[in-house]
């Protein structure tokens, strides 16, 4: 039953990415504020009618263990993170990690690595701001007994006032918290609204990397070649890292591309071959498979043309 219900959900978001194009989170968050703008449509909809009290208490419970307290966890978190940065950044101390990598029979390596532990703090960061938030912030727009669409906003009911300070379900720090976080998902809510009616998706043959992708990839091969333009690139053969599944990557750089400098006196052109930063190169991908023996097999094909090409100037 479960299972079948956590499929359903799958398939609700992938609709609704198809189709709207706006999160599923964010379809329930706006639902949620609509009903915290017009509360008398709580008592229409009457979940708690259907659920029993104690399931409500445990749910209500369980979330506000978490957010009770965001404010100190997102701290702790942020302190992690800054300080895997700067032990990243200006000491060694990493370099051990090297040793904890294993390789298994069924061609899966498991390693150690900081990188992948600071993009999980961060998205452990971004799912409690954001999604995990929507979802304590729609249980208690339906569920919480102290009047949460009343209470909810600190500029509308002052903290003398407030049952939810009151009552002791959360401290004046941390509704004041809840609130900013509000303000931050109804920015994103509008982000992805204007997206959805802006936005266009189409197909591309081409598929390109950043610079700072490649840190995820190890070098397996290369040649430098050049074009009839003089333009240089480089072809490599990349691996990626810290993935179960083995992916081999095609990949063209541009190192220098041709630009003309136009003379004011008179028409004739100067060309210019410069080298491009690495921060600001291109990275085409030309193939990518998990069968490194199709990439060596494209590759070495290139490296052939390409020495034929050298071979004939």
């Amino acid at each position: 039953m479960i299972k079948g219900a956590i499929e359903q959900v799958k398939e609700i978001k992938k609709i609704t990415a198809d189709m709207i194009n706006i999160p599923l989170t964010y379809l329930l968050f706006l639902g949620a504020c609509f009903l915290l703008w017009k509360p008398r449509y709580i008592e229409l909809i009457n979940v708690s009618g259907w659920m029993p009290n104690n399931i409500e208490e445990i749910i209500l419970g369980i979330f506000n263990i978490v957010y009770g307290n965001i404010a100190t966890i997102l701290t702790i978190l942020f302190v992690c993170l800054l300080l895997l940065t700067l032990l990243d950044r200006y000491t060694p101390i990493f370099s051990f990690f090297h040793y904890f990598k294993v390789e298994y029979a069924n061609n899966t390596t498991v390693v150690w690595n900081q990188y992948s532990a600071m993009r999980r703090l961060l998205a452990i960061i971004v799912s409690l701001i954001t999604q995990f938030w929507i979802y304590y912030f729609t249980v208690n727009v339906l569920f919480n007994p102290y009047d949460f669409a009343g209470n909810f906003f600190l500029s509308e009911t002052p903290p003398g006032e407030n049952s939810l300070i009151l009552s002791k379900y959360l401290s004046g720090s941390a509704l004041a918290t809840m609130n900013l976080l509000y303000v931050l998902n109804m920015l994103c809510a509008i982000y992805f609204i204007f997206r959805a009616i802006f936005e266009i998706k189409f197909t591309t043959n081409k598929s390109f990397l950043k610079s700072d992708d490649l840190s995820l990839y190890i070098k397996i091969n290369n040649f430098y070649a050049t074009s009839s333009t003089n333009e240089r690139f480089e072809m490599m053969i990349l691996k990626r890292e810290y993935r179960k599944k083995q992916e081999f990557l095609l990949v063209r750089a541009q190192l220098s591309p041709v630009r003309y400098r136009y003379n004011n006196y008179n028409e004739n052109s100067q060309r210019i071959i410069e080298e491009i930063p690495i921060g600001k190169r291109s990275y085409e991908v030309l193939d990518r498979t998990d069968n490194l023996s199709d990439i060596v097999y494209y590759f070495e094909a290139l490296k052939e043309k390409n020495n034929s090409q050298l071979k004939c100037d």
